[in-house]
């Protein structure tokens, strides 16, 4: 371990501490002129002469110039005083570098990681949602009379696609629910004209039908009628043809039998009446 002479801060080795002086508030504020002068140790005694100190190849003393002295005034006065955290990441020290760094890239891979697990729960909500959408749309249709296999499978594709291309992930159930019947619509639009379709083919084929049967129940009470009256022979094939014809022109099939009954006895009456 090593420490800084100045604040006390400690690191792992002397080079930690030299990058750490170009940011030690300490070490910039610090009193030039009291830094205790360097004491060499004295050479032991080796045989040789003493080094005189007036010899005029003497070393100068370090009060008269220190070059570092000089160069670390310069520095202090020439450059302001910036705190660690306002410093460029090129001029923070390694060591606090590298702890800037390490948490710069925790603090994004913990937002990462929130961002995907944020991501997996809105897909497994859409998935839900989807799965309830497609269960409306089959039920919708599992009611339907005149859309084919095709017809169904198609409207379940288009259901399906819609609800992929919509839904977001914070959708409720409901949501998915309209989206389906906003695609369902023309198609069970269509299942309504068929049915009416198909309604009013019923009802023509009941009408027609049921005038088939009192065209028939009409021509039997022209013969009982003609039998009755005791028409010749002529005026009775005359009296049927005209009641049939009379009988198909006026009918619908809403009347009831004594509606044709009336119809037939006012036929007769026109026989007997051109008769006399």
């Amino acid at each position: 371990m090593a420490q800084c002479y100045f604040c006390g801060r400690e690191f792992e080795n002397q080079q930690g501490v030299r990058a750490h002086l170009k940011a030690c508030d300490a070490y910039r504020n610090r009193d030039l002129q009291s830094k205790p002068e360097y004491v060499g140790h004295k050479a032991s005694p080796t045989g040789r002469p003493a080094y005189k100190a007036n010899s005029p190849k003497a070393i100068p003393k370090a009060e008269s110039f220190d070059p570092v002295l000089h160069f670390r005034r310069q520095f202090v006065e020439e450059k302001p005083q910036t705190l660690p955290s306002t410093l460029p990441l090129e001029e923070i020290p390694p060591a606090e570098q590298a702890e800037v760094e390490e948490g710069s890239q925790n603090l994004l891979l913990r937002s990462a990681l929130e961002d995907a697990k944020e991501a997996q729960r809105l897909e497994r909500i859409k998935h839900a949602r989807i799965e309830t959408g497609k269960r409306y749309a089959e039920e919708n249709l599992r009611g339907t009379l005149f859309l084919n296999i095709w017809d169904r499978y198609t409207a379940t594709r288009e259901v399906e696609e819609a609800l992929n291309r919509e839904l977001t992930g914070e959708d409720s159930p409901a949501t998915a629910e309209q989206i389906a019947d906003g695609v369902l619509t023309p198609w069970l639009r269509k299942e309504a004209l068929h049915k009416k379709e198909q309604q009013q083919k019923d009802t023509e084929e009941r009408r027609c039908e049921r005038k088939r049967e009192l065209i028939e129940y009409g021509e039997n009470h022209a013969r009982e009628a003609a039998a009755e009256e005791g028409l010749s022979p002529m005026d009775k094939m005359t009296f049927r043809m005209k009641a049939r014809r009379e009988l198909e022109e006026e009918l619908d099939g809403s009347e009831t039998e004594e509606d044709v009954e009336d119809l037939v006895e006012d036929i007769l009456d026109e026989i007997l009446e051109e008769g006399a």
